[in-house]
């Protein structure tokens, strides 16, 4: 179950990690449904041949993350089952240290179907719309698609976000936006929305960023709620 979590909070955060690495894990409920934040995060599977067919049963799912060239390594002990293979830690090791998490990725397309899902690099939403949600309770509830949450800022510092959910707070920093000049910022969607104007840094925002997430190497300045 600690490999499935793995996986599991690997792509529904794709912006806390620089890699997860599920080990004989299962792909499985919201798995199935956040498979595209796979692009935004490196994975490395450690399975056994023999272990219940767990590599078939996720072979649809890692096929995908292959073919459109995701960060993806396997390794496959072959005649082995359900274990923990210490011995590819050297392996594990080797493959941590070179990646690096992207703090200020400028676009990002995800998918998010839990409530607790809504904060993608400087992109935070809520009030989702109740045919995006199942809560884990619940599963599985037939006709729910996952919400597309979308944002890019572009070389002149414009920003387009796509929330899916009613309310959007958008956060930045220094290396994202120049704070010296105005910030255009268009919302996508049913009603859409622009505005340009300038933004000024807060500390009580800096403040804020800390307390809730607790990164201190790398603070938002400014929010603006939309």
């Amino acid at each position: 179950m600690g490999g499935d979590a793995a996986w599991d909070i690997g792509l529904a955060h794709p912006d806390l990690w620089a890699g997860v690495i599920p080990i004989v894990a299962v792909a499985d409920r919201y798995v199935t449904h956040y498979w595209q934040n796979a692009q935004y995060v490196p994975t490395y599977f450690v399975a056994g041949s023999l272990d219940g067919g767990k590599m078939a049963a996720n072979g649809s799912k890692l096929d995908r993350y292959f073919h459109r060239g995701y960060d993806t390594t396997i390794a496959e002990y072959l005649g082995r089952g359900h274990e923990h293979f210490h011995e590819d830690i050297q392996n594990i090791f080797d493959w941590m240290s070179r990646r690096r998490r992207d703090f200020f990725r400028r676009k990002f397309d995800c998918r998010t179907m839990r409530p607790w899902d809504n904060y993608f690099w400087w992109l935070e939403v809520s009030q989702f719309p109740e045919r995006a949600v199942v809560m884990p309770a619940d599963w599985p509830q037939k006709n729910r698609k996952a919400m597309r949450i979308g944002g890019e800022i572009n070389k002149t510092g414009a920003i387009s976000v796509r929330p899916g959910a009613a309310k959007a707070t958008v956060w930045l920093a220094p290396q994202l936006v120049d704070f010296n000049e105005p910030v255009a910022i268009s919302v996508i969607g049913r009603r859409s929305a622009r505005s340009r104007k300038l933004i000024e840094p807060s500390l009580e925002v800096l403040l804020e960023d800390i307390r809730g997430r607790g990164d201190r190497q790398n603070p938002f300045w400014a929010k603006v709620v939309l």
